[in-house]
């Protein structure tokens, strides 16, 4: 054997038993050094935690599988765990929600993959100068997470919160900031340390506060412009016409630096026009989110009810149970009674009309159809109250276009978008601090305590919600 191959022999050898020793030290019911080995795309690690035959089918507190995590950290780890493993509906919404933040429309957040979201995708993989195949992979995943870090940096930084420099890594800085603000706005998994679709969400909804004020400044500070424009331009046509001939030159030299500082006042106020009309246009579409979610529950109710219905209607009987309860009577007493002679057949018609309870299997199978008869027709008026109820729901939504439609224009804001936990207290209820109605709050009292996405009218009526 020449040094060559023994060198090459020993640096299998070193390798094999330090691979073995990893695997000896995993611990199949420690999820968390997996789940860890994961996010730092250390691929040895996973393969180590599969050469020891632990279950792969684990999940973190959000809903994220071995295999999401792997996926958005780097692409050999994914390799590491193979290339035909499903992702989960929590990285979907996570997909979903992320395009929507980064002005990429992904059709609704439901965790499903549409036509809509594989376009999204495809644009997103342009962008980052991948083929568009539209599927979801380890080879554009660490890209989009980086840029939805970096924007959640930037509005956290908006909102106050100190993270240092946005690169898209989550640091200390970062980590802290967003256990900051899930606790403020009571989110579920408030020490999470990563991102999710519930904080991307949040971040949409609290950046819409900032860019409304902003527009707000924006329409003040354009109309002090203008007036202080054209007072100017008053003064100047004045002093003009005192001014002996030598000043002309210099008013006119006044007039045009004049015009060119309005020039640019306009540019910069149509910039903050712009700003401001797509800060109105994520605000409706957030809006418009929640009441398809709405709608969504209605028509799944509906289904469920219709399905019920159905399952209820009773089938076709047998000719000898749609006997009148005296023939069946009559019929069970002259089957009954002894051989038929002239004597005995005038005591059963006789006896007949006087039963008061039948229990024959006929009357039992009569009165069981008529039940079923009777629940039918109240399932049907129930869905006929659902189908009601979507009516209105879809007059709101029509309301609602139009109260957007209001807002647009300068008209007045009817109703509020709220996202947090539902409290009770003193026979009422809050999310996040705003009371809503009483009668509302004694019906879903069994909601307490979780994550609702509520829209409500100024004085607390609920017009939607969604809990989870």
């Amino acid at each position: 054997m020449n040094k060559n191959k023994f060198l090459t022999y020993l640096t299998i050898f070193f390798a094999t038993s330090f691979f073995t020793e990893i695997a000896l030290a995993i611990k199949c019911s420690d999820s968390t050094a997996a789940l860890t080995a994961a996010r730092n795309a250390d691929a040895q690690t996973i393969s180590a935690y599969k050469s020891a035959k632990c279950p792969l089918n684990i999940t973190d507190r959000r809903g994220f599988t071995l295999n999401d995590i792997a996926a958005m950290s780097g692409r050999k780890t994914a390799q590491a765990l193979g290339g035909n493993a499903q992702y989960s509906t929590a990285l979907i919404k996570f997909i979903q929600t992320g395009m929507r933040y980064l002005n990429i429309d992904a059709g609704p957040i439901d965790g499903r993959m549409n036509n809509s979201t594989r376009a999204a995708i495809k644009v997103f993989q342009k962008k980052v100068g991948l083929a568009p195949t539209g599927n979801v992979s380890a080879e554009w995943l660490p890209h989009f997470y980086k840029q939805v870090a970096m924007q959640v940096q930037k509005d956290l930084s908006r909102l106050g919160y100190s993270i240092g420099k946005a690169d898209g890594v989550i640091g200390a800085g970062t980590s802290s900031a967003m256990r900051q603000f899930r606790k403020k706005y009571a989110l579920a998994g408030q020490d999470y340390a990563h991102l999710d679709d519930q904080l991307v969400y949040q971040l949409m909804l609290a950046t819409y506060d900032i860019d409304k004020k902003k527009m707000n400044k924006s329409s003040q500070v354009t109309a002090r412009t203008e007036k202080t424009a054209d007072n100017r331009q008053k003064n100047n046509q004045k002093n003009a016409q005192k001014n002996n001939p030598k000043n002309t030159q210099q008013n006119a030299q006044n007039r045009d630096r004049a015009e060119q500082a309005k020039a640019a006042q306009q540019k910069q106020q149509a910039a903050l026009r712009r700003e401001a009309e797509q800060a109105e246009r994520r605000r409706l579409e957030r809006e418009r989110q929640l009441e398809e979610r709405r709608q969504e529950q209605i028509a799944s109710d509906m289904a469920s009810r219709q399905s019920t219905v159905r399952n209820l209607t009773p089938t076709p009987s047998t000719p000898t149970t749609t006997l009148p309860p005296a023939t069946a009577a009559t019929v069970q007493a002259a089957t009954t009674t002894a051989p038929v002679n002239k004597t005995t057949v005038p005591q059963v018609s006789v006896q007949a009309p006087r039963t008061t309870v039948d229990n024959s299997p006929a009357a039992q199978a009569i009165a069981a159809k008529n039940n079923a008869a009777n629940e039918q027709k109240e399932l049907k008026n129930r869905l006929a109250n659902l189908e009601q109820e979507q009516q209105k729901v879809t007059a709101k939504l029509s309301d609602t276009a139009a109260s957007s439609s209001q807002i647009s224009s300068g008209g007045k804001k009817t109703f509020t978008t709220v996202n947090g936990m539902l409290s009770f207290s003193g026979g009422g209820c809050s999310i996040a601090g705003k009371k809503l109605d009483a009668a509302w709050c004694r019906n879903n009292a069994s909601e307490a305590g979780k994550i609702c996405d509520t829209v409500i009218s100024s004085s607390g009526r609920v017009l939607s919600t969604r809990c989870k």
